[in-house]
């Protein structure tokens, strides 16, 4: 609300435009806190979640080895930026966004709900089928997130893996996933490539000469000043092509700013990029301090998966809008909200045995 009286901000129209976005994300918060009362609704929630990655996931896959169905090219032709809003790669190939709005929300939402199935192939015990079902999951996503291009989303499960590895890093299974997840890394990026689009995709993400990379480090360094010198930045919506036309003769009008934070913190200035780290930083201090003070093993995975999944979309922050994107803002945000009633009733059965 502050925002609406910043003398910087030029356009009033793009405010409520984003606005009405901001209120939907914060309804479905405020409801998300209200509905999780139990620990049945959570798992139905992580039901219905995994239920609908799978079913992106496979339709990625479809798409990547059948090809991008005729009618949606054609909708992405009309559209302003041709074909190439569906996104390609250097090889003239189309990145893949199964029905998701684009491939990044894509890569983004399939390696966020990877590193859920995960935690539970690796911490939940069920039959064999069941666990064989599980890791056919786990390898359709990470060829759905692959087949992205999305390298964010590739570094964002890496982050969340190690975080995994060191918060159980105690357990057996823990260790042997750690050589078996070291051996697939080394193979991926180390093997061959023979041309694949896909593999050479993977390795570019941790490839420190990457142009794009160096631009975007030209493009902070250069609008630095207007930061340390803007405490509440320029206004909602601001800054990106998408904006220009709502923004015209405001210093950051048409500024690329690829980085969530940077987008915070040029918009809302560093005083909102402070307020929004520190967010980000309770919620995860919330849930690491539930996973290990809470005795109920159902509880603590599903603290951990909360956990690291949120985890993975505050670093995909710093090189892509990543959080408040649909469908992944409505993962992060279930999520959080998650992690803070879950809290409560951890704390509400613990009492409860205590008593009896």
């Amino acid at each position: 609300m502050i925002e609406f009286f910043n003398p910087n901000a030029i356009s009033k129209e793009i405010y409520f435009l984003l606005f009405r976005r901001f209120i939907t994300i914060l309804l479905f918060f405020y409801c998300a806190i209200q509905l999780f009362t139990t620990f049945e609704r959570i798992k139905q929630f992580f039901r219905i979640i995994i239920f609908l990655a799978i079913l992106a996931a496979v339709y990625g896959v479809f798409q990547k080895w059948f090809g991008i169905p005729a009618f949606e090219i054609a909708y992405f032709e009309r559209g302003e930026n041709g074909p190439s809003g569906l996104g390609m790669l250097d090889n003239g190939e189309y990145r893949i966004p199964s029905f998701v709005s684009d491939c990044t929300a894509f890569g983004l939402l399939m390696s966020g709900v990877l590193i859920i199935l995960l935690s539970i192939e690796l911490n939940y015990k069920r039959p064999y089928y069941v666990k064989g079902m599980f890791i056919f999951f786990i390898v359709l996503m990470a060829l759905a997130m692959s087949y992205s291009g999305t390298r964010t989303a590739t570094f964002m499960l890496f982050v969340e893996v190690c975080l995994y590895i060191l918060i159980t890093s105690t357990k057996r299974k823990t260790i042997l996933f750690s050589f078996f997840f070291a051996i697939v890394l080394g193979a991926i990026f180390f093997a061959p490539s023979y041309g694949n689009s896909t593999l050479i995709r993977l390795k570019s993400t941790f490839e420190t000469e990457d142009e794009s990379l160096k631009v975007r480090d030209v493009n902070r360094k250069f609008i630095q000043p207007y930061i340390h010198s803007h405490p509440l930045g320029g206004g909602v919506g601001s800054t990106g092509v998408v904006n220009i036309k709502y923004n015209t003769g405001h210093p950051l009008a048409g500024f690329p700013t690829d980085s969530g934070l940077l987008a915070m913190a040029l918009e809302f200035g560093w005083i909102g990029l402070i307020l929004q780290c520190l967010t980000y930083f309770v919620t995860l201090q919330q849930g690491i301090r539930g996973y290990f003070r809470s005795n109920n093993q159902k509880f603590k995975l599903i603290f951990m998966a909360s956990t690291l999944c949120v985890f993975g979309y505050v670093v995909a922050q710093y090189a892509q809008i990543a959080i408040g994107q649909i469908p992944g803002g409505f993962l992060f945000y279930g999520l959080t909200a998650i992690i803070i009633k879950l809290r409560y009733i951890d704390k509400k059965e613990s009492q409860s045995k205590i008593i009896s």
